[in-house]
C-alpha cells in the first residue's frame, strides 16, 4: 500500500458531516450506544428566513447544542428562553440527564446561567482577548414510553 498524502481542503458542510458520521460510527462500535439523534429547533418568518435556532444532537444521555442563535432584532423578547425551554424538554423526553453547550464571553454566558447552566470550563484568549465558556445544565430525564 502506498503512502497517502495529507492535504488541505476547503471546509464544506458535506465534508464536516461525513467526518462526524464516521466518528459517530466509531463511538457506537466502542460504546454500544446507538441512540444518537439530531436536534434542530427553528423559528422562521413567513418567507422562510431563519429567525432563531437551536441545533445539536442527543447521544448517550447527553444533549449537546452546537449552535444557539436569535436574530438581533428579536433578542430580549423571550425567544431565546423559549428556544432553550423547548430544547431542554426535548432532551429530557429523549432520556438525557444533562445539556452541554459552549458560548463565548462576548455572547450570552449570563443568559445561560439564568437558565440554570453552570460553567464547566473556560478557555481564555479564544478568541484573543475573550474566552470560550463550556456550560452544563442538569436535566430530569423523562424517557419516551
Amino acid at each position: 500500500m502506498r503512502d497517502r498524502e495529507i492535504r488541505s481542503e476547503e471546509w464544506t458542510l458535506a465534508l464536516s458531516g461525513a467526518a462526524e458520521d464516521l466518528i459517530y460510527e466509531f463511538n457506537v462500535a466502542a460504546t454500544g450506544i446507538r441512540d444518537g439523534e439530531g436536534l434542530a429547533l427553528t423559528m422562521r418568518d413567513d418567507g422562510g428566513r431563519l429567525l432563531a435556532a437551536a441545533i445539536g444532537h442527543t447521544w448517550g444521555g447527553t444533549c449537546e447544542l452546537k449552535t444557539v442563535w436569535v436574530d438581533e432584532p428579536l433578542r430580549r423578547r423571550g425567544i431565546g428562553r423559549a428556544l432553550l425551554a423547548r430544547a431542554i424538554a426535548e432532551a429530557e423526553a429523549r432520556g438525557c440527564s444533562q445539556l452541554l453547550l459552549a458560548t463565548h464571553s462576548f455572547q450570552a454566558p449570563h443568559f445561560y446561567e439564568k437558565l440554570g447552566f453552570r460553567e464547566l470550563f473556560r478557555l481564555n484568549d479564544y478568541p484573543r482577548g475573550h474566552a470560550e465558556i463550556w456550560l452544563l445544565r442538569d436535566l430530569t430525564p423523562r424517557p419516551r414510553p
